[in-house]
This record gives C-alpha cells, sequence and structure tokens, in this order.
C-alpha cells in the first residue's frame, strides 16, 4: 500500500520475522487511531492558545476558514485514496497475470 501507513509492513522488515496478516491489520489499526488521537489532542492544545491570541471575533473567523478548508479537502482526499486504490488494483492485477 503506498498511500497509507503501512508500520506492520516497515516494522517486519526491522524485525526481520515476517508477521501474519491479523497482526498486521491490528498494527496498522492501532497506528491510525493513535495519529488520530495525535492531531485530536494537538487541536484541542492549539485551539488554546490560538483563542487567547486572536480574540473572539478573529477565532470565529478562524474557525469559519478552517471549516472552508476542510470541506474543500475532502474531495481532495477522496479523489486521492481513490486513485491510490485504482493503482493498487492494477498492480495487483498485473502481479496476478505475471504469475506472482
Amino acid at each position: 500500500m503506498r498511500g497509507g501507513i503501512v508500520v506492520a509492513g516497515n516494522l517486519s522488515k526491522i524485525v526481520g520475522t515476517p508477521m501474519s496478516p491479523n497482526k498486521r491489520i491490528f498494527l496498522n489499526i492501532v497506528a491510525t487511531y493513535g495519529r488520530s488521537l495525535f492531531v485530536l489532542v494537538c487541536g484541542l492544545f492549539s485551539s488554546r492558545w490560538v483563542l487567547p491570541a486572536l480574540g473572539k471575533t478573529d477565532f470565529d473567523l478562524y474557525g469559519v476558514v478552517g471549516g472552508m478548508m476542510g470541506f474543500i479537502a475532502f474531495p481532495n482526499t477522496l479523489l486521492n485514496v481513490a486513485t491510490g486504490r485504482f493503482y493498487e488494483y492494477a498492480e495487483g492485477l498485473a502481479q496476478e497475470s505475471a504469475g506472482g
């Protein structure tokens, strides 16, 4: 997988022992949730410091601009993920037809 978090694949290269698919899936889930939790905590702490720095009016504008950026970034992320899946599927078909 090229676009996502491939913690388990890299970890098995470091450790040198092959991982079972269930363990790889579990480690990827833990890494994804850990990243989400980290982003959530960073957002909460940064808003704590940004609010006094900007004031109420500018903080509201900051929220509106941030919401618009998220709204615009969502289709971009969606298309990136769809394209990545398309490429991975095509690569899998090519490997399957090559006999590997």
